[in-house]
């Protein structure tokens, strides 16, 4: 993907004056959500998908982790999943007025196709890079201390439009 498709995040004229959260604490944890999500960072990071935030910004949103009872062989299995609360970064963006097409239109267009490709769904869109100079408007706070996305983050409003 060329840099100029990179996705970028563009944020209304008069953001700043606001009620959006955009600086948030740490959210107060126990060891197995901090231990989840360092487990999941430290791939992100290593997957070049995470970098350390190395300057000042006055974006940071917080972490927390949400988990769901699975069965696995007919046992309740708790699974956590990392969570940003970008809710603050979601108001004060521009929305991308991209018409995202109906199921039913996808699947038409894939009838009588003997292959279909598809991107890695678990982390779909983790695999889309953000623009440089967007990045640190994706910074995350935790008990890590500040990192920052360098990929499309789930939860993030123009995520899906800049998929398609």
């Amino acid at each position: 993907m060329l840099k100029a498709d990179w996705l970028k995040i563009p944020l209304t004229g008069d953001w700043t004056s606001t009620d959006a959260k955009l600086d948030h604490q740490v959210y107060p944890m126990g060891l197995k959500e901090q231990q989840l999500i360092d487990e999941t960072f430290d791939k992100m990071h290593k997957d070049n998908k995470m970098e350390w935030s190395r300057e000042p910004t006055p974006f940071s949103f917080p972490v927390f982790v949400a988990w769901q009872t699975v069965y696995i062989d007919g046992k309740p299995v708790r699974k956590g999943r990392v969570v940003v609360d970008i809710r603050g970064l979601n108001k004060i963006t521009i929305k991308d007025a991209y018409p995202l097409p109906n199921m039913s239109d996808i699947v038409a267009a894939a009838a009588g196709c003997p292959y279909i490709s598809v991107i890695d769904a678990r982390a779909f869109f983790h695999q889309f890079p953000v623009a440089e100079e967007d990045r640190h408007k994706f910074t995350i706070v935790s008990h890590r201390g500040t990192e920052r996305y360098k990929v499309a983050m789930m939860g993030f409003k123009n995520s899906p439009p800049h998929a398609q």
